[in-house]
């Protein structure tokens, strides 16, 4: 009997073992974002995230555009403020193309230094990252509120400066590009991405430092390119 109650009892001790193939559960000590990103890789909550950060950041925005265009007339605020809600509307789909762009390249350096690495969870971890940028329209907002009416006498002053580029004004085109990409929200989606590669991708700690910091100098690029093309 007791011989039976042993090869009866054999099964659940193999329930670990597959349990560990699946990776740790969300209450095991890892983050429930990460187990999902693991997983599920969700594309349309991220966009979801990103669509309400904009949107809310738009209407947030639209009584301080009254106060940069008061002498302009209500014509241009209402024209100022629907080219924001449009940039708002559309920010989903920029967010995919820069998360698509960003994931081939993270996927081209990880092969070139002879890695697997799955594409879809690191394409999902990519675009909660861009949720993280997005969160730089809601400091710009608070920041003008913080201004004031009588800070903001201009459509130049709706343009706040959240990185180093607050403190080295003069830098140039290219130089206030890099210094803009270096601050809160940038160094928490470079953080944020380094514990995902490692988390989620299951790159080793140096590795997955190295990815975060080449993608944050691909963001760079991009930066001063689009700058050097505006000027």
């Amino acid at each position: 009997m007791s011989g039976g109650s042993a090869c009866h009892g054999a099964p659940p001790l193999a329930a670990p073992e597959a349990s560990d193939r699946a990776g740790p559960r969300p209450g095991g000590g890892e983050a429930w974002i990460w187990t999902t990103l693991r997983l599920r890789s969700p594309v349309f909550v991220p966009l979801v995230a990103i669509s309400l950060i904009g949107l809310a950041a738009s209407l947030a925005l639209r009584p301080a555009i009254g106060w940069a265009l008061e002498s302009r007339g209500e014509a241009a605020v209402r024209g100022v403020a629907s080219y924001v809600w449009l940039a708002a509307a559309l920010s989903p789909g920029f967010a995919l193309l820069k998360a698509g762009v960003l994931a081939a390249l993270g996927w081209a350096l990880a092969t070139l230094s002879a890695r697997e690495v799955p594409v879809r969870p690191l394409f999902s971890l990519l675009l909660v990252g861009q949720a993280i940028i997005a969160l730089r329209d809601v400091l710009s907002v608070a920041a003008i509120y913080l201004r004031g009416p009588t800070g903001i006498r201009g459509p130049e002053d709706l343009v706040v400066p959240l990185g180093l580029d607050a403190l080295f004004p003069e830098l140039g085109p290219a130089g206030t590009a890099v210094a803009g990409t270096c601050g809160p929200c940038d160094f928490l989606w470079a953080g944020f991405l380094a514990l995902g590669l490692r988390r989620v991708l299951g790159l080793p700690r140096g590795a997955a430092v190295i990815g975060s910091l080449a993608l944050w100098g691909a963001r760079v690029a991009f930066a001063v390119l689009r700058a050097r093309f505006v000027a």
